[in-house]
């Protein structure tokens, strides 16, 4: 755990504000309780935030965090789905954390502003993160960090990226891995080997999905 003034952060979320540039003005995407802005703030690493969600249930519940911190100044709420509410300009890392693989992706890509280099982008996929790092690689961002955390015995990966109109191709290993074991902490270990077990199961069920077509035939 991670306490600043009277917030505490798992090791998930601060996994995730550890990824974020000092002094950025951030917008996190799904933000629910606001946890990650007003953490950001109360820490002096950034000091202007932009927290957004879809739904008007945890835009009330970040509201009453945020005034609760006395943040109401420096963090803004705005209502709306995934960045279609914020403008190129006003931000510098954009935060996507607790959705699915795929959701992030489909918000990256129906945020055209994105693709300019300059915004950093912070990634906490809780499934399918091979199909995020799929998505990242063909459209032309490069992950250039990730890292992995452990809370309430479970594994979480987050990543940073940036777009450099670079389209890579990669393995089906690296998707489920990235480029984790450079750095080979006891939690990237551990998540090494339940990807690759991934990697193997899907690999078996390719060949014998092949094997049924080939009795078809």
């Amino acid at each position: 755990m991670r306490k600043c003034d009277g917030l505490t952060l798992g090791e998930r979320l601060r996994l995730v504000a550890g990824l974020i540039r000092g002094g950025a003005r951030v917008a996190d995407v799904g933000t629910d309780h606001a946890l990650v802005p007003i953490f950001l703030v109360l820490c002096g690493k950034c000091g202007f935030c932009i927290a957004t969600d879809i739904a008007k249930g945890p835009i009330e519940r970040a509201r009453e965090n945020i005034e609760a911190f006395g943040l109401a100044e420096k963090i803004q709420l705005r209502q709306c789905f995934g960045l279609e509410g914020i403008f190129e300009d006003e931000v510098d890392d954009v935060v996507i954390a607790g959705m699915g693989g795929e959701n992030i992706a489909e918000i990256i890509d129906r945020a055209i502003f994105l693709k300019n280099g300059r915004i950093n982008l912070v990634l906490q996929p809780m499934t399918k993160a091979h199909v995020l790092r799929e998505y990242l690689y063909s459209e032309g961002f490069d992950i250039v960090e990730e890292k992995v955390a452990r809370e309430d015995g479970r594994l979480y990966v987050a990543m940073r990226a940036c777009f450099d109109g670079v389209k890579r191709e990669r393995s089906l290993a690296r998707l489920y891995i990235g480029d984790l074991d450079r750095e080979k902490t006891p939690e990237v270990l551990e998540y090494i080997r339940q990807q690759r077990k991934r990697v193997l199961d899907r690999l078996r069920g390719l060949r014998i999905e092949g094997a049924a077509f080939e009795e078809i035939d």
